[in-house]
């Protein structure tokens, strides 16, 4: 349909948006090289498509073009100061240059310019998170709870941070809340797992691990999880009779 357009409209403003969405889905199928012709041909015809621009910008990121990258990406907010996908990639470029305390600047500016897209408030936490600045990526969680309450991958992260923090309680509410959620019943067992042995309730963590497994037999991390706690707890018997167990349903469990 997008190529249809192209045809019956070239370079108009249709036959350009068309190009830049051709773009991007050459992009999600890894092939480069037809994104960079398309993207080429709309800046051809429109050298300051705010699109075309973005678009290039996001080929020269996957390329490790960082400095073309932040250069593309400056000129469109020159046009367009609040474009929020412009914000959001420049955070990523900085992330990418090493250069973070200008990433949190642009998460900042991009969060503001969409406060409803909690896709950037994710990707922000994310970040924090992995440069444990937990308590900044608490506050980025709460404000996505607040709009989205129901937000799954936002109580997951939160319980992560609460678990950082060693906040065990409210690890503790946060897995109760997956707990009530269909299919995430192994992922709120390991967080009560966790939070029990930052309590020192060693039993009764175990127990929850082994939950978690029961609820996915076939991930690794809770049968992992299960194991370290009878080894902490000075049972290693325990925990070959749990993985003979596991194996004598699944021999072939290579986690086990």
């Amino acid at each position: 349909v997008y190529e249809d357009v192209v045809k019956r409209d070239g370079n108009g403003e249709h036959g350009l948006a068309a190009r830049n969405r051709l773009a991007l889905m050459a992009l999600a199928d890894g092939d480069q090289a037809i994104a960079e012709r398309l993207v080429d041909e709309v800046l051809a015809a429109d050298a300051r498509n705010t699109q075309g621009l973005i678009n290039r910008a996001r080929i020269q990121l996957q390329s490790r073009e960082t400095d073309a990258a932040i250069a593309n990406l400056r000129s469109v907010l020159r046009d367009e100061p609040n474009s929020s996908q412009a914000l959001l990639m420049l955070a990523r470029a900085h992330i990418q240059s090493g250069a973070p305390e200008l990433a949190r600047d642009y998460y900042v500016r991009a969060i503001r310019a969409a406060p409803s897209d909690a896709t950037i408030s994710m990707e922000y936490a994310a970040t924090l998170i992995r440069v444990q600045s937990f308590d900044q990526a608490e506050q980025v969680l709460e404000s996505v709870l607040a709009m989205q309450p129901g937000n799954v991958a936002a109580i997951k992260a939160m319980a992560q941070v609460k678990l950082s923090q060693q906040d065990w309680a409210a690890a503790q509410q946060l897995a109760d809340r997956l707990q009530g959620l269909e299919g995430e019943q192994a992922v709120a067992r390991q967080i009560q797992g966790v939070a029990l042995q930052g309590l020192k309730q060693y039993e009764e963590s175990v127990d929850a691990f082994k939950r978690a497994h029961e609820a996915s037999p076939s991930a690794a991390r809770p049968m992992v999880a299960v194991v370290r706690a009878y080894v902490r707890m000075g049972k290693a018997d325990d925990a070959k009779a749990f993985l003979e167990s596991v194996l004598a349903v699944d021999d072939d469990n290579v986690y086990a």
